[in-house]
């Protein structure tokens, strides 16, 4: 019998996380170890370490971050020194004394991008105004540098605004299903915004096929994107379509003047991986509002 290979999840209690450790553990061929258990602060090296060896695994899908998305404030900053680059920092310390570890993977944010020129190029020269995209940025320059003559091999993903079922409140997408699921009004800005849309489905699953079952490409940083380059109007246009005008109606709608473009180019991804298919945008929004019961 072929031995299964073995799968760290962390930053598995997230929106993201959740989704991909439900889809993989759904793979028979695959054992996934995650750090849902609240006794594993990954900010804390002794933790960490304790964490990698119970699970000796052979990839590490480093999830685990704080996602405050907007935020700029000193107190914010704290936060994603604590929960975003020392968790990433502990984890290359510690893989050092591990042998099984083959494979890393890291989930950046299209965020680190920031007010730079779009559509995003991996070669963009990133210019990040959140505190979120300049910790993400900082945990990447740190992996470079520890990693670079490393036998292991690591490849660094920038995923698009990831939406999807159980979406988190915080996001645009999550906030106003969940206020039409709770019946509480929200407010939001709908301009001239264009954002860029990538399922939850599609990147675990790129994930898996791509990257867990395959060998990485010679690039180690890689845009996910479908190119689902919508304005929010559009998309509000079509959650209102989609639920009978039922999400609307728990919403107070602002309309400040904003005509910002957060969008990845994904020309790197389909000259490395052309076959692979994204599902349909208005498909996967289906999906996703059928999951709140609206």
């Amino acid at each position: 019998m072929k031995k299964k290979i073995r799968v760290l999840i962390t930053g598995s209690k997230g929106f993201v996380g959740k989704s991909l450790k439900k889809y993989l553990k759904n793979q028979m061929e695959l054992k996934v170890f995650c750090d849902d258990k609240s006794r594993f602060d990954l900010s804390k090296k002794k933790l960490f370490k304790k964490l990698l060896k119970n699970s000796k695994p052979n990839i590490i899908i480093h999830l685990a971050s704080r996602t405050a998305s907007g935020s700029k404030t000193i107190k914010e900053d704290k936060h994603q020194l604590k929960n975003t680059l020392k968790p990433t920092k502990n984890l290359i310390e510690c893989i050092k004394f591990l042998n099984s570890v083959e494979k890393l993977i890291f989930a950046g944010t299209i965020e680190e991008y920031g007010k730079a020129k779009s559509p995003f190029k991996e070669n963009t020269r990133a210019k990040p105004i959140t505190s979120y995209g300049k910790f993400k940025l900082k945990c990447l320059s740190f992996v470079r540098k520890n990693l670079a003559k490393s036998r292991i091999k690591y490849i660094w993903l920038r995923p698009s605004l990831m939406f999807g079922p159980n979406d988190n409140k915080g996001r645009f997408l999550g906030s106003i299903l969940y206020s039409a699921k709770e019946k509480k009004m929200t407010s939001i800005n709908l301009d001239k915004q264009i954002r860029d849309y990538l399922f939850v489905e599609d990147f675990n699953r790129f994930i898996y096929l791509n990257l867990i079952k395959k060998d990485f490409p010679k690039i180690q940083l890689l845009n996910i994107t479908n190119q689902n380059w919508v304005s929010l109007q559009l998309v509000m246009n079509l959650l209102s379509k989609m639920s009978k005008n039922k999400v609307k109606k728990y919403l107070m709608i602002r309309n400040i003047k904003d005509h910002s473009k957060l969008i990845n180019s994904g020309n790197l991804l389909k000259k490395n991986y052309p076959n692979f298919k994204f599902t349909d945008f208005k498909l996967a929004l289906k999906k996703t509002l059928k999951s709140y019961n609206i």
